[in-house]
């Protein structure tokens, strides 16, 4: 006997199945202390794409009673996006959350507005963003599983000791010692002892807007006795993982031309000291 195909929609039909609609999303910009920088409610359209790790979004021109400026156009204008992360969240009819993805540090790469006077829609500013990394959570049925950061999963800050702090990158990671070898030899046998020990060159990359940190600055006077915390993070900048002090720090080169936004930098250190949990803790106090 020949089977009957069903002409059904099958487990879609059920009336537990929930559809991630396209018209019901969030999208909103925070920095890494959780100040909102972009409002959720401007977002018009967006697009992702994963293969190029690339958001396209298109906010509305939109100005409030006591606005001093548009907020897409007072984002657009920062120096740098370093240290901030977009949220897209999205939501069943009930408006329950069923996924969301954060994407870290974007860098605006597109940006247009244009008018028509055959188009009587609201004007949107159209723009594109390159984002470093991201994390995607699903929190339908209470579910709560978390991918991510799915390239990179830690950030290196830097910061003087009552500065604020900056997100660097850091050209070979944490702080590398180098230990020569002594050769001793007696009778028919020979051991080795720990030499001369030196910390490596460190190669660091400023972001744009370092200026408030001092670092630089201080770098470039040759400030005698110089002290510079490295401190690890996880990518969201949630969990402070670690801090390394450098002491005696001073600069080897610098590259600061016009076409070279982010800073460039070689340091060399006379110590460097590793901080544990409790001793950063003692540190803050």
């Amino acid at each position: 006997m020949t089977d009957v195909k069903s002409m059904g929609i099958g487990p879609l039909g059920r009336s537990d199945m929930v559809f991630v609609r396209k018209f019901r999303w969030t999208l909103q910009g925070k920095d890494f202390d959780d100040n909102v920088v972009l409002d959720e409610h401007w977002f018009k359209t967006l697009n992702i794409d994963f293969s190029r790790n690339q958001l396209d979004f298109q906010a509305y021109e939109v100005i409030s009673k006591d606005a001093e400026d548009l907020q897409i156009q007072e984002w657009l204008d920062k120096e740098s996006h370093d240290s901030e992360l977009l949220m897209l969240t999205t939501y069943d009819g009930c408006g329950n959350p069923l996924y969301k993805y954060t994407f870290f540090n974007p860098v605006v790469v597109h940006d247009t507005l244009d008018f028509d006077y055959a188009n009587s829609e609201e004007s949107v500013r159209k723009v594109s963003v390159k984002f470093e990394d991201y994390t995607r959570t699903f929190v339908a049925n209470d579910k709560h599983k978390h991918v991510g950061p799915l390239k990179k999963k830690y950030i290196w800050k830097m910061r003087l000791k009552d500065g604020p702090a900056i997100k660097v990158s850091l050209g070979s990671g944490r702080p590398q010692l180098s230990i020569e070898e002594a050769e001793i030899n007696f009778l028919n046998a020979k051991t080795f002892i720990p030499g001369k020990a030196s910390w490596k060159s460190l190669h660091v990359t400023l972001p744009q807007n370092h200026q408030d940190s001092g670092i630089l600055k201080a770098l470039l006077d040759y400030e005698p006795g110089l002290g510079v915390y490295l401190d690890l993070y996880t990518m969201d900048g949630s969990t402070h993982l670690e801090t390394w002090l450098l002491k005696d720090v001073w600069m080897q080169s610098v590259k600061t031309n016009d076409n070279e936004v982010r800073p460039r930098i070689i340091i060399r250190f006379g110590v460097a000291e590793y901080m544990n949990t409790q001793e950063i803790q003692n540190e803050n106090r």
